[in-house]
């Protein structure tokens, strides 16, 4: 930022080696300068109108012709205003030369115009400081035209870039040269700007925080940065450097980046390979990465060292559903898995399953997120889709003159079916009948939650020539359901309900004869949820079991109720 355009004819020394030609685009590489002020032309001139620059005091009167005459300062008129304003352009930035759109000015009017700089933008110039030292010689500058529809702004609180060719992501930005948005001056205490261009080209300020020791603001991603500015409380311009003036914003930095765009990690579209096999390292002992993420493999030495499961493959696509009832059949399996990108059951939707096996349980896996916000009571349905281990049934037939006992609730992962006993007529020589067997507890390990028992059936009593109803069936256990999120869990309403079946009564009982036994109820099902994150858990679990069923036999058990594990995922690649 201490160097401006080389003039023509100009010696450039090792101090200078800053400097470049402004008509250079390639070379300019978007260098930032004090901005005087913007000539506008809205119209062609006509013959003999001016431009009045009046550079330390001294006018430089230049005339627009239709036939170029030898005048010093004359500048031919164009085809349009944007072809005048190039070949005024041309004249300001080469005031020694005369060529067939301009006659050179004096030696003393070209030493003066060398302390500005100058861009044009279709019919406007750009007019900026373009001294190279500290202590320059340039004090002052007016402008006036008789040019019909020309105008001079002055613009000292912005600043003029020129043009160059910057890279952005792989993106090639050929800028053809401007000036900034216009900024504002601190209020209370100074503050630090930078300044940047992006993929489109656009000149932006990042403003910083006012405070007595201003700190620089966070560069923003996928832009070049070009400079920063130090802004103080009154400012009326933004000068070169700081000893210029104390009492006004200066560029403190040039931090334009030289020959590439900084490699920024946030936005990369391009392989990152090191410059050599095996010569660089991600990361060391003392400075580690958090976490890692790939979307397939990591490879050591050509294998495959991690593979993401957790989350499931994807193969199914995304589970989107708002209304209805959303049927998933099983074939007759016991096992049913759904590989998902995502799952969302809203509105009033639940999803149920249909032709499952014995033992059902079916696993959800989603590599984004699971979310259960619907209205429905059952969600995710699987109200007795278990059908496990049943009930043991014990009878002892030897008696004539006995009922049959209630059955046995199912087992599941809290605890066994509860057994049942007869209410005896007679002598006491009837078993109890033993529980529902238990289940083996949920664990994050073995990513597992089985389905719910089955109740027992009620048994018969002894027949020996006495009536005998017929006993009820046991209830059938409740589902097992296993969700696996690979991202953001989010249950806030409805319920997934795994419960059991209640036993169902006796039958076709004879008045005064021997009465069946009622069924037990089926074991609640088991559910383990396992995320990576959690938005909110605040639905509805039901894993309850069955009751058992009542008649007028001996009552069936309930069966016992089922288990839910949810936590975090540090379990599981």
């Amino acid at each position: 930022m201490r160097s401006g355009p080389i003039a023509n004819s100009e010696t450039i020394y090792s101090g200078n080696i800053n400097g470049i030609r402004s008509d250079a685009r390639g070379g300019a590489s978007c260098l930032v300068h004090q901005m005087l002020g913007t000539i506008a032309m809205g119209t062609n001139p006509s013959n003999n109108q001016t431009l009045t620059l009046t550079i330390n005091g001294t006018a430089i009167v230049i005339t627009f012709v239709t036939s170029l005459g030898v005048a010093a300062n004359n500048v031919l008129i164009g085809a349009t205003a944007a072809a005048t304003a190039a070949n005024l352009y041309n004249f300001l930035t080469n005031p020694g030369t005369t060529t067939s759109t301009q006659v050179a000015a004096s030696s003393a009017n070209q030493t003066l115009l060398s302390y500005l700089s100058f861009l044009t933008v279709s019919t406007s110039t750009i007019v900026g400081h373009g001294n190279k030292t500290i202590y320059a010689p340039f004090t002052s500058l007016s402008v006036a035209t008789t040019v019909t529809s020309a105008t001079w702004t002055a613009n000292t609180m912005a600043l003029c870039v020129h043009p160059g060719t910057v890279w952005i992501n792989g993106t090639e930005v050929k800028y053809a040269g401007g000036s900034t948005p216009t900024v504002t001056a601190p209020s209370t205490n100074p503050r630090i700007d930078v300044l940047t261009i992006d993929s489109s080209g656009t000149l932006a300020w990042t403003t910083g925080v006012e405070n007595a020791s201003p700190a620089v603001p966070a560069y923003p991603a996928n832009k070049v940065p070009l400079c920063e500015i130090y802004n103080v409380v009154g400012e009326t311009k933004i000068l070169d450097n700081d000893n210029q003036s104390t009492s006004q914003a200066y560029i403190q930095y040039d931090v334009r980046p030289m020959i590439a765009y900084p490699f920024n990690p946030g936005s990369v579209a391009a392989n990152i390979l090191p410059d050599a096999d095996g010569t660089r390292d991600l990361g060391s002992l003392s400075f580690q990465f958090n976490n890692i993420y790939a979307k397939t493999n990591i490879y050591v030495a050509g294998r495959a060292a991690a593979i993401s499961k957790f989350g499931g493959t994807g193969t199914d696509g995304a589970l989107s559903i708002s209304s209805g009832t959303t049927t998933l059949s099983a074939g007759s399996a016991s096992y049913l898995e759904k590989n998902y990108t995502s799952v969302s059951i809203t509105g009033t939707a639940n999803l149920a399953f249909s032709s499952v096996g014995r033992g059902f349980t079916f696993a959800l896996r989603s590599q984004g997120n699971v979310t259960i916000t619907t209205s429905s009571t059952h969600a995710i349905d699987m109200r007795g889709l278990g059908g496990g281990p049943d009930a043991i049934r014990v009878v002892d037939n030897t008696v004539a003159s006995v009922s049959g006992m209630g059955g046995a609730g199912g087992g599941s992962i809290a605890g066994v079916g509860v057994g049942s006993n007869i209410a005896i007529a007679g002598a006491s020589n009837i078993h109890s009948v033993l529980a529902g067997p238990g289940l083996p507890a949920l664990s994050p390990f073995n990513r597992f939650a089985p389905a719910g028992g089955n109740g027992c059936a009620g048994t018969t009593g002894g027949a020996n020539g006495f009536s005998i109803g017929n006993p009820g069936s046991g209830g059938a256990g409740g589902g097992g359901l296993y969700i696996e999120c690979g991202a953001a869990y989010n249950f806030t309403t409805g319920a997934i309900d795994l419960s059991g079946n209640a036993g169902s009564a006796n039958t076709n009982n004879v008045s005064g004869g021997l009465q069946g036994g009622c069924g037990g109820g089926g074991a609640g099902g088991n559910c383990l949820v396992l995320y990576a994150t959690l938005t909110a858990d605040s639905g509805t679990y039901n894993v309850s079991g069955g009751a058992g069923g009542t008649g007028t036999g001996a009552s069936g058990s309930a069966g016992a109720n089922g288990a839910t594990l949810r936590a975090v995922n540090t379990f599981h690649a």
